[in-house]
């Protein structure tokens, strides 16, 4: 099933959603070039954020997008490649880092038309995510109904950071901006009054805690702003000013967290971009490492596994920002000095030595791609390694398994190592309600270890379709 959004392209649309936003860059690309091509939209069901860009030999082309912001992305390639090229060739994306996000300050001080144009350059750099930290709000709430209705014509997600607040106020401010469909707990504002506020929203306002915790309260059913996907890792970083004066930075961290293979600006060193890539990358996951960790990236103070640990990050910040020390562009300069602080946090941190490098031994699982519902299912896995080494060094193996309900959460099962491994999965858990998500750890008795599929060679997590069994009349 697909939605057909088929427009020509002829003329400037009023700004009014992403849609609107990407068909105007591309007329504006079209009559820069004095080019007239028809150009087809199309929603498909591929992932969101994701885009397809097929060109028609007369010159217009077809342009699919898995959600309305991966079709704005689409129509702004395809913007890009009319600008440098004058013409339009076959391009795919697909978003590899699910949360990009920038945190800024809110001010009064700047016009609607400087927080357009901001949003705009976040959209161009392919940025999904604004946290606007407020430090008081005041009725009739302007800043933030203003601030959501331009996030939502760019295809940004915005979050409203707020401190210093009762959950009455929250809820006020819910209520008049009703495009606010995030809050962020800021110092000063009790968890649980952005939980009460978020539950009586009357309509669906996730919470991101932010650093802050829920002191032993639950939830109370309230989604948390935080993917479970987490390689490469989602982001929130504070840019050094707007997009407009600072393009690499935006750049570096934009498209790359998009798409990491993307093409790069006209003239620039391929080996200090990718050292950026490097050094924003690695700045993302020790976010993760001196917060609560995640299924790669080890917290501080956690052993015992083979995730990525604060040492190991040390580590590679301190090597990409030596790559970056001579760069020739300052803002990635600037980067390179982020890095080396970022590495010295962790070190002082943890006090650790990076773990010895080890070989990583051949490794591959079997599993179907599908099966039925209340059967039990068997995963093999096998390590290719010589026998003396499976048990003595190598030491045991996890399966991680989760059902993809938005609620659920992760299993580990843990056994010793072994050549060839047999990991089951009761019947009484594959109810059919939502497929599984699995992945192997596979741990090293230096303390460290491995992840199949390795989270750092870009492979999806395998996933296995569960089919519900058959009820009623055939």
């Amino acid at each position: 099933m697909r939605l057909l959004i088929s427009l020509m392209v002829c003329g400037a649309l009023a700004a009014a959603g992403p849609l609107e936003f990407g068909l105007n860059e591309l007329n504006a690309a079209f009559a820069e070039r004095k080019l007239k091509y028809r150009v087809r939209t199309e929603l498909s069901l591929e992932a969101p954020e994701s885009f397809r860009v097929e060109p028609y030999k007369y010159g217009g082309a077809y342009i699919s997008g898995g959600d309305l912001r991966g079709l704005m992305y689409g129509l702004l390639e395809a913007a890009g490649q009319v600008r440098a090229t004058g013409r339009i060739a076959k391009a795919r994306g697909v978003a590899a880092t699910p949360l990009r996000g920038v945190r800024v300050a809110a001010s009064e001080t700047f016009t609607e038309d400087y927080w357009r144009a901001y949003f705009r350059d976040l959209a161009r750099h392919r940025f999904n995510r604004v946290h606007v930290d407020f430090s008081r709000l005041e009725a009739p709430y302007d800043l933030p109904r203003l601030l959501s209705r331009i996030a939502a014509d760019y295809g940004v997600d915005f979050t409203m950071g707020i401190g210093n607040a009762a959950a009455e106020q929250v809820a006020s401010v819910l209520a008049a901006c009703p495009l606010i469909h995030s809050i962020a707990v800021e110092p000063g504002l009790a968890a649980a009054a952005a939980i009460e506020a978020a539950r009586h929203a009357g309509r669906l306002v996730t919470v991101d805690f932010d650093g802050a915790t829920l002191d032993g309260e639950s939830d109370g059913g309230v989604p948390v702003l935080r993917p479970r996907v987490t390689w490469p890792p989602s982001f929130e970083v504070t840019p050094p000013g707007a997009p407009a004066d600072h393009p690499m930075f935006f750049w570096v961290w934009g498209h790359f967290a998009y798409d990491p293979k993307t093409k790069l600006p006209k003239g620039a060193d391929a080996a200090e971009f990718e050292a950026a890539r490097e050094a924003a990358l690695w700045t993302a996951a020790s976010a993760q490492a001196q917060s609560t960790g995640s299924a790669y990236i080890a917290r501080v103070g956690e052993a015992g596994s083979a995730k990525l640990a604060p040492a190991d990050l040390a580590a590679r910040l301190r090597e990409a920002a030596w790559k970056l020390e001579g760069a020739t562009v300052p803002e990635l300069r600037a980067l390179a000095s982020a890095a080396m602080l970022r590495a010295r946090e962790l070190e002082t941190a943890t006090g650790a030595r990076r773990a010895p490098e080890m070989t990583r031994p051949q490794m591959s699982s079997m599993a179907r791609s599908s099966t039925p519902a209340n059967q039990a299912l068997t995963l093999r896995f096998h390590i290719g390694a010589p026998p003396a080494t499976v048990g003595k060094l190598i030491q045991a193996v996890r399966l991680h398994y989760r059902f993809l309900d938005p609620s659920g959460v992760e299993t580990v099962v843990e056994a010793p190592a072994s050549m060839d491994m047999n990991f089951t999965i009761p019947a009484s858990e594959l109810t059919g309600a939502w497929d599984m998500q699995y992945y192997f750890e596979v741990l090293h008795r230096e303390g460290s270890g491995w992840f199949e599929p390795d989270p750092r060679s870009a492979e999806p997590l395998p996933v296995v379709r569960v089919i519900p069994s058959r009820t009623g009349p055939n």
